[in-house]
């Protein structure tokens, strides 16, 4: 006992008493520490099964993308004598029988339970081949999508130059030694465009040039002002790429061919007439003036969708004499824009 008669708390219950406490923040700790753990797994769960999801549905608009290109080659294959554009611009295809023309319609869209497909067609046959046509059409075409004057004449002698076999510079041309000099060096190709990509490989051929103003598309190494250039006399470039093919060949199909492709392959008169007679009469029968009314190399675009995840699949067929189509270009995976 103490001096004031109370006891005195023993020293082992001083002990126990201080370990309860330290226990106690033991267990505390521990049971924030298994919370933050239960959390972060949770959200890595959360995580995977987002990014699994994600995936299939990736696959599986990837896949109705495909089943679109397949699709869209079933319609190649038809028994068809002409290729023409219908009243909204989509290419169809008509066959011949007992003198009778048939003209076969159908949804280029598909919705299943698993997602959508649309897929497009386009003639490249409608389009001016920059493999071959002369320096007189290619420089038409430039100048009516918006180039003129000196930008025009490289543009034009460029293109010569990049896919002719020789190192030899036409007046306001390029071959390696001039893309060699560049920050990023390169050979000219001295041989086919492979793709109408390859032209912003030319010497003068801007994006706005290509895709036409305010049409570039944003990234990469592109230069937001050439997104929204603008001519010598400060008017929009149309943009040449939808007027030309790296994979045409043959006449231009005069049934799906724009108004600039016929000026720079027919002249004016000529245009104005095929024009006249398409509104009037839907589409020739016949080939006037050295050109095709019906095509064997087609453009195809095709989007799967699932779950607003969108992938697209591109591929250029070519239709044989036996009626057989193959693949010349394929290029796949792209995420579409929603």
């Amino acid at each position: 006992m103490n001096e004031c008669g109370g006891r005195k708390k023993p020293e082992w219950r001083k002990t126990l008493s201080g370990e309860r406490g330290v226990a106690l923040v033991m267990v505390l700790w521990v049971m924030t520490l298994l919370a933050v753990l239960a959390a972060e797994f949770a959200y890595s769960m959360k995580v995977e099964t987002l990014a699994v999801r994600n995936f299939k549905n990736e696959t599986r608009a990837l896949y109705l993308a495909k089943a679109g290109i397949n699709l869209a080659l079933g319609e190649i294959m038809s028994g068809y004598r002409i290729v023409y554009l219908d009243n909204d611009g989509n290419v169809a295809f008509a066959g011949r029988k007992a003198g009778v023309i048939k003209t076969p319609a159908g949804d280029r869209a598909v919705t299943l339970e698993q997602g959508t497909v649309k897929y497009s067609i386009t003639d490249e046959n409608g389009r001016l081949d920059i493999n071959t046509s002369s320096r007189d059409m290619i420089a038409a075409l430039l100048r009516k999508t918006g180039v003129s004057g000196s930008e025009l004449d490289v543009i034009a002698d460029a293109m010569l130059d990049w896919r002719d076999a020789d190192s030899d510079y036409r007046l306001n041309g390029a071959e390696s030694e001039y893309y060699m000099s560049l920050p990023s060096p390169y050979a000219a190709r001295n041989g086919r465009f492979e793709s109408v990509e390859d032209m912003l490989l030319v010497k003068g051929m801007t994006p706005a040039v290509f895709y036409g103003s305010g049409n570039v598309p944003l990234g990469g190494d592109i230069d937001i002002e050439d997104n929204t250039g603008k001519n010598a006399v400060g008017e929009d470039y149309m943009g040449i790429a939808r007027f030309v093919t790296a994979k045409g060949g043959g006449s231009v199909n005069i049934n799906t061919a724009a108004e600039p492709v016929l000026e720079s392959v027919f002249g004016k008169g000529r245009t104005n007439e095929i024009l006249a007679r398409r509104e009037t009469e839907g589409f020739f029968e016949q080939p006037i003036y050295g050109g095709a009314v019906t095509s064997n190399v087609f453009l195809i675009e095709s989007t799967g969708e699932s779950e607003k995840i969108m992938i697209s699949v591109k591929a250029i067929a070519e239709k044989t004499a036996a009626n057989e189509v193959k693949l010349i270009y394929w290029k796949e995976g792209e995420h579409a824009p929603h």
